[in-house]
């Protein structure tokens, strides 16, 4: 691998803005819960010590030259990236091989790096389980991972992302971009033949240095288009599909749906009967439904006469409703305040009364004292 100075400056230049995006997001504290269609939930993180080799760049072969001072992998990167001339010098007199520090692909691995390691929902193709032992029918060497996610990059990239377990978390073992999907066909028939395959349906992303926490989900038109994905890689890589865990949750929804709406049916027939009699509805009766919108204005109807032949009413039925909810909630509070303080009041007066009685204590104690001393015999 030949790289000159004027791409070696730039290259560090390119990696640096990375090294400072890392540390002023505090991409360390990153957590990650990534729900998997197949019923999976993965932990997932990316500590600052695996950022060099994600980048492409073999630190154990630099610290092995003795040149520099730092061992720690991501301090060693931003140590190496402040040298270019002497890294480059070292080059020239054959004491550092390009090759053996460098990845061939380090220059797409720096380019779309932040894009890769971005997990959107939107973007991520499919995940495949990975099995090594389902390696051995396709005569290939297996990969030391355990997730293997594949995602749509910008320009037309396409990016992969290889998870291995550490403890109860993910960590990164590898990130790969391809320039189309046709020049990943060799490495995805590696990856995902005799594999099991699903889609990403939602993320839960929060920071262990601050209160930031916040879901992701598919939306559903997109949870379609991603499953008629998993059938054309089905068809062209020779891997399974589990959708199972989505498909326990869909069918729950579809029994809820059902269930909901033979219960409006009955509320329509008894708003029906209302409207037929002129009877206000009691929200109270009626479930958590959009059907409350219809009961609310029949409801803004009936007294609407009312509140025309009265010029001291000027609120809807549904208004006064809502401050009548809000003024019992206001008042419940109230009470509480009360109960409150009526129980610091009487603590104050269990108080006030142990004190007093101190000191009457202490007076018939003071009095008794000068008793003794008025007796006492003068010198």
């Amino acid at each position: 691998m030949e790289i000159n100075y004027g791409e070696l400056e730039k290259l560090f230049d390119d990696i640096n803005e990375i090294i400072n995006y890392i540390e002023i997001t505090q991409y360390k504290n990153r957590r990650y819960r990534l729900f998997l269609d197949n019923g999976d939930k993965l932990n997932f993180q990316i500590p600052n010590e695996s950022i060099a080799h994600l980048l492409g760049i073999n630190t154990t072969y630099l610290s092995g030259t003795g040149k520099f001072k730092n061992t720690n992998s991501f301090e060693l990167l931003k140590e190496l990236c402040e040298n270019a001339y002497t890294i480059n010098k070292m080059h020239m007199l054959h004491q550092i091989d390009y090759n053996q520090l460098f990845s061939p692909y380090i220059f797409d691995k720096v380019k779309y790096f932040k894009d890769n390691i971005s997990l959107l929902v939107e973007k991520i193709e499919l995940v495949c389980k990975y099995d090594s032992k389902r390696v051995y029918l396709t005569n290939e060497l297996a990969e030391k991972c355990d997730y293997i996610i594949i995602k749509n990059l910008d320009d037309g990239k396409i990016g992969v992302l290889c998870l291995v377990k550490n403890g109860n978390t993910y960590h990164l073992r590898s990130s790969q971009i391809f320039d189309s999907i046709d020049d990943s066909l060799d490495t995805f028939s590696k990856y995902l033949s005799n594999q099991e395959i699903t889609t990403l349906s939602g993320i839960n992303l929060f920071n262990i240095d601050n209160d930031f926490n916040k879901k992701f989900s598919l939306r559903t038109e997109l949870k379609i288009e991603k499953i008629r994905n998993l059938l054309k890689y089905k068809t062209k890589f020779n891997c399974s599909i589990d959708v199972s865990g989505e498909y326990v949750y869909a069918a729950g929804k579809l029994v809820e749906n059902r269930e909901n709406k033979y219960e409006d049916n009955d509320l329509i027939d008894l708003i029906v009967e209302s409207i037929k009699e002129g009877k206000l509805i009691s929200k109270e009766i009626t479930r958590d439904t959009n059907l409350i919108k219809i009961i609310e204005s029949f409801s803004d109807y009936l007294c609407r006469s009312e509140m025309s032949s009265n010029e001291d009413i000027n609120s809807s039925y549904t208004s006064l409703k809502k401050d009548l909810e809000h003024f019992k909630e206001l008042c419940k509070e109230l009470k509480s305040q009360n109960k409150e303080l009526n129980s610091k009041n009487n603590e104050l007066s269990t108080k006030v009364i142990e004190l007093e009685s101190e000191n009457v204590a202490y007076k018939e104690r003071e009095s008794k004292v000068l008793e003794i001393l008025m007796k006492s015999p003068r010198e």
